[in-house]
């Protein structure tokens, strides 16, 4: 959740979820939602197949969803999830498709390293990327990739590493102009 104020300068608590678009190929196809140990989970998870389920850990069993029918289905997260972690593994890894919304959920940490059928992010507009402060790998061989969206960091203002975030990405033709305009934390060192 963020803080945002309105025109008279009081605080707007946004509840923006998190929102990611999958496509399972077989029946009883299960999705993990992949999370690293040592961060803050307290949300509700809308897993699109008419599942919801409320994670608290990161190896909650709730993280883990079956679908029972093959199709495209939208995750919703709302809540608190400081990380999503795929790493090159996993089931999320061959599944997900779209970032549709970064969401205001306190994300830290972001790894969809290897998500090769990952064709589509979309630009921060609320600041959901805010409190991450290293990209490294973040879309490292994510191949389907076609473009990256203006403004994407635009609220990461204390980034200090974006090593290889776009690494392996084939399908990427340019790079929006300013993309790193407001990261001035960052080292090229």
């Amino acid at each position: 959740m963020g803080m945002f104020y309105g025109h008279n300068q009081s605080p707007v608590v946004l509840n923006i979820p998190l929102q990611l678009e999958i496509q399972t190929t077989s029946s009883n196809q299960s999705v993990t939602i992949p999370h690293l140990n040592g961060y803050i989970y307290n949300y509700t998870i809308d897993y699109g197949d008419g599942n919801i389920k409320t994670v608290s850990s990161y190896n909650d069993v709730d993280c883990n969803n079956i679908y029972t029918t093959p199709g495209t289905y939208t995750i919703s997260i709302l809540g608190i999830c400081e990380s999503i972690y795929v790493n090159g593994s996993g089931t999320l890894r061959t599944t997900i498709k779209k970032v549709l919304n970064w969401g205001n959920v306190g994300l830290k940490q972001i790894d969809f390293n290897g998500c090769s059928n990952l064709n589509n992010i979309v630009t921060d507009n609320v600041g959901g990327l805010s409190n991450v402060l290293n990209f490294g790998y973040t879309f490292y061989n994510c191949s389907s990739l076609t473009s990256i969206p203006i403004g994407l960091f635009n609220y990461s203002t204390q980034v200090s590493s974006f090593n290889s975030t776009f690494y392996g990405c084939t399908g990427l033709t340019s790079i929006p102009t300013d993309l790193f305009r407001y990261n001035t934390q960052v080292s090229t060192s």
